[in-house]
């Protein structure tokens, strides 16, 4: 989409029931805080819808029981609102995370694949606290000290 075309689209999204897909993302590697959560520990999700767009988000987490926590308006980036959601802490070593955009009446759901008007079928961005696949590659300072290391070699 060219830069015009966003900044009229950010223009005009509202609540009017539509749910602007463009506008919406979630990188989890990036996303997240802290970065790589570890030992059970809490994490925010954060994420990006036009500014002014929705009405209401929700996360959904699969941690062999499911829940569900309200996001709330974080700020504003550029055309973008930032909304944060924070996940409690948790026993389990591994969960899923998948991100619900409500505009009024539409509701529709993001996850890594990417935008659907129905919720994934394989419980969306995984952490899982053992292999720490959910951490980005390099070296991620861990809460509260250290480092997590995570490296591609695949031979």
């Amino acid at each position: 989409m060219n830069p015009l075309a966003a900044i009229l689209v950010c223009f005009f999204a509202g609540p009017d029931n539509i749910v602007e897909w463009n506008g919406c993302s979630h990188v989890g590697w990036q996303d997240r805080r802290p970065l790589c959560p570890i030992n059970g520990q809490s994490f925010d999700v954060l994420f990006r819808a036009y500014r002014f767009d929705l009405t209401e988000a929700r996360v959904h987490v699969d941690d062999g029981a499911q829940a569900t926590f309200a996001a709330v308006f974080d700020h504003d980036e550029g055309p973008y609102a930032i909304w944060r959601a924070t996940i409690p802490a948790t026993a389990a070593t591994s969960l899923h995370y998948y991100i619900e955009l409500i505009d009024g009446t539409d509701s529709d759901f993001l996850m890594p694949t990417g935008m659907s008007e129905t919720a994934p079928a394989d419980g969306g961005w995984e952490i899982n606290r053992t292999t720490l696949v959910h951490a980005p590659l390099g070296a991620t300072p861990a809460s509260p000290g250290g480092v997590v290391f995570r490296v591609w070699a695949p031979n």
